[in-house]
């Protein structure tokens, strides 16, 4: 039964670690889309 429990951690490990990345880069790509909202909005952004 040991190696069974060994995978449940496992994968419950691997799962909440895909699962912090995901949520990080959501936010990272989250700020990033807000910042360049407002550089546009302020006028800020050459390219605009």
């Amino acid at each position: 039964m040991s190696w069974t429990s060994d995978l449940i951690v496992g994968l419950a490990g691997l799962a909440s670690t895909i699962g912090a990345v995901a949520i990080g880069t959501v936010i990272l790509v989250t700020i990033a889309q807000l910042a360049l909202l407002a550089c546009r909005r302020l006028g800020f952004c050459a390219a605009s």
